[in-house]
């Protein structure tokens, strides 16, 4: 394999892996139940010695966290038997050279909460199958790895109580080639889906609608998933755009964002009006999460499935919320005090614990701390500041941000680390840009 390939592809894979099990299982240990000690007053061994013991204790747990991590930096290379046994507690990524058709059992020392990995390779030859276990979970048909000689397909799995749930998949090409990776947006007032490569070439046309707004794929169950703002309703699609269906949610009021609990398999509408709902991925069984005045004109969400949050940008209000994914809990993170102006999207890094939002009211991106401290400005001007529609997607393996521009009607990318290296990637047959979707 061409060593940058490898090198790209085991970073995406850790970063992946580490982002997801961050925020619930690898945060630094606490040390509670401390004795205070008042000056002048004698202090009792016994509680001198209780501190200590939660000091040591706090310091081996630690310890304990930090060895994980260790453990994930190095792979896991399992055995070529017809029947391949994934053991959890050897570390988080696994590495399978497919040199026939072979079954994954059912993995076994798995820690609830935790992301695990498989690169799954061909061999020189290439053309063999993979088969998973019934515990392995996955939204639609079960995955079919690529089959072309020295072919690596990089799986994502959240465990849960013995089982795999699929997070994402990502196709790594053969050596000599370069990674197939796109981004889907919609072109709104063109009435269109369509898709690119990240660096804006091979634009694709996918499917036509009235006015298509937010947008989110299930890249691994092969769906595309979109709101139409003028027919209020969420659309759903192959990749390529067939099979399109209108989903069974009710038409009452106006769509303006999308996204996927892939792990509980529901789809999460953001509706003008009425608020936040969410729904099995087939649009049924409704649920209402949050829908009081706070809630109106929710203009962007985004999903951290493994902490059970979701965050939402509110344009009028200029405020970002957080709640549990049943909407209980909520939490108020920023508002317009902050510097928000019309925050109109967000994206979550989950890996640095960092969100993203797009402040249309300055064209700003700004970013901060899943808890709202430390904002702070990543790009200056980057969309015109007018009251109209902008969008923003993060590439997480790339460490750029991507957004729309309606007034300009252009698609633009940055580092999302620096904001330097801005640049305009699609500059033509755009009009009104909404939605932008990158799987990561």
């Amino acid at each position: 394999m061409n060593p940058s390939i490898a090198r790209r592809a085991w970073k995406l894979a850790v970063l992946l892996s580490l982002g997801l099990c961050v925020p619930c299982l690898l945060v630094a240990g606490s040390i509670s139940g401390l004795n205070v000690f008042q000056a002048g007053t004698t202090a009792v061994a016994a509680d001198v010695n209780a501190n200590f013991t939660a000091v040591s204790n706090a310091v081996n747990d630690n310890n304990a966290r930090i060895g994980y991590l260790e453990d994930c930096e190095t792979p896991i290379n399992l055995t070529g038997d017809p029947t391949i046994a994934v053991d959890g507690s050897m570390g988080c990524v696994f590495d399978i050279n497919l040199t026939g058709n072979r079954t994954l059992a059912n993995p076994t020392g798995a820690v609830d909460g935790r992301t695990y990995t498989l690169r799954v390779s061909q061999d020189a030859t290439g053309g063999h199958g993979l088969n998973f276990a019934s515990n392995y979970v996955f939204s639609g048909d079960p995955l079919e790895v690529l089959s072309g000689a020295n072919e690596v397909t990089v799986m994502q799995f959240h465990a849960k109580a013995s089982y795999f749930y699929l997070l994402s998949a990502h196709a790594e090409a053969p050596v000599g080639g370069g990674l197939p990776d796109f981004f889907y947006f919609t072109n709104a007032a063109a009435g269109k889906v369509q898709k690119a490569r990240l660096d804006g070439s091979e634009l694709t046309d996918i499917a036509t609608g009235s006015y298509p707004v937010g947008i989110a794929a299930d890249i691994a169950g092969g769906k595309l998933y979109w709101g139409d703002v003028n027919l209020d309703l969420v659309k759903r699609s192959n990749l390529d755009g067939t099979g399109q269906e209108t989903l069974p949610i009710p038409r009452s009021d106006t769509v303006e964002q999308v996204a996927l609990d892939l792990v509980n398999q529901r789809l999460f509408v953001a509706k003008w009006t009425l608020g936040i709902y969410s729904y099995n991925l087939n649009g049924q069984n409704e649920q209402l999460l949050l829908n009081s005045a706070e809630f109106t004109s929710p203009a962007g969400i985004a999903l951290d499935v493994v902490a059970g949050k979701i965050y939402m940008c509110i344009l009028n209000t200029a405020r970002v919320w957080r709640a549990n994914l049943d909407g209980s809990n909520p939490e108020l993170l920023l508002q317009s005090t902050d510097g928000l102006s019309q925050p109109r999207d967000i994206d979550l890094d989950l890996a640095n614990g960092k969100m993203y939002i797009a402040n249309r009211g300055d064209g700003r991106i700004l970013r901060a701390n899943l808890d709202g401290t430390n904002l702070e400005e990543v790009v200056t001007g980057a969309m015109t500041p007018i009251p109209f529609v902008v969008s923003m997607a993060l590439d997480l393996q790339n460490r750029k941000v991507y957004w729309t521009d309606a007034s300009l009607n252009v698609i633009k990318r940055a580092d999302m680390d620096t904001g330097a290296n801005s640049q305009t990637i699609i500059s033509s047959g755009l009009s009104d840009p909404w939605g932008i979707f990158i799987d990561n």
